[in-house]
């Protein structure tokens, strides 16, 4: 994992001000595959592009039977400043094929101005989750908790000038997935959320910077809290044919 050095910001809840407002949101990876009656969690990042700091409210419109959860349907942010929201959706059991979700966040100081997003949720057989010591392949983005980019093996969103990066953001010349051994060579909440995601799932989630760089002398220093989006690759074969426990679409 690349080398970056993070300063902690805080944002302080408030209420609405008087301005000009504006809301847009974006999912990191709006497409997702899961299992039925599996979840899916979904990074959303809300900015405020109005010039005042404004609260955001988030709500969902989902199938029947299936379930949208935020962590916080509630956000406040100053004034060009973005956050990232996780949500969870949940199919049914007896699901099949796929789902469209809309998501929109709307400014409590002009209810007028919002923007929505939208989730697709692919269902199908993924494989089992890897054991500590396994060898494994992932996709990986890591990112603050303002959206920011700081490391990722996604070329759609490393090469995308869409998606917020660092400044001390490194331009990879190739994308590919990263190998290694489960337990090993990663941070300890880079392993808690592998050992969650299934083989052909991509997870988001929050490390804590307990989980996080913490040895000095690594020359990494995360003092806030990060995020991560895994996808696991199914490894194929040399004749380009997926092995057992690869994903199989219903």
């Amino acid at each position: 994992l690349n080398k970056v050095t993070i300063l902690q910001t805080v944002y302080t809840p408030a209420t609405a001000s008087a301005g000009t407002h504006g809301a847009a949101v974006k999912a990191v990876t709006a497409d997702k595959l899961t299992s039925p009656g599996s979840s899916a969690n979904f990074a959303l990042v809300v900015t405020n592009t109005g010039t005042v700091r404004d609260i955001f409210g988030l709500s969902a419109d989902a199938p029947a039977n299936w379930t949208l959860q935020f962590e916080n349907p509630r956000v406040s942010l100053p004034a060009g400043r973005s956050w990232v929201v996780l949500a969870t959706v949940t199919s049914p059991a007896d699901a099949k094929g796929f789902a469209t979700l809309h998501v929109t966040v709307q400014s409590e100081g002009d209810a007028t101005k919002q923007s929505t997003e939208t989730l697709s949720v692919r269902l199908g057989a993924v494989g089992p989750t890897p054991r500590l010591a396994q060898q494994a392949k992932v996709d990986y983005t890591g990112m603050l908790q303002d959206g920011r980019i700081f490391d990722t093996t996604v070329a759609a969103l490393g090469a995308n000038s869409d998606h917020a990066k660092m400044a001390s953001y490194f331009q990879r010349t190739s994308y590919a997935p990263y190998n290694f051994t489960v337990g090993q060579e990663v941070i300890a909440g880079f392993t808690r959320l592998t050992l969650g995601t299934h083989i052909g799932e991509t997870s988001a989630g929050r490390v804590n910077a307990q989980e996080a760089f913490t040895d000095p002398s690594s020359g990494l220093l995360y003092r806030p809290d990060v995020l991560y989006e895994l996808h696991f690759v199914p490894a194929t074969s040399r004749f380009g044919r997926e092995l057992p426990g690869a994903v199989k679409e219903a």
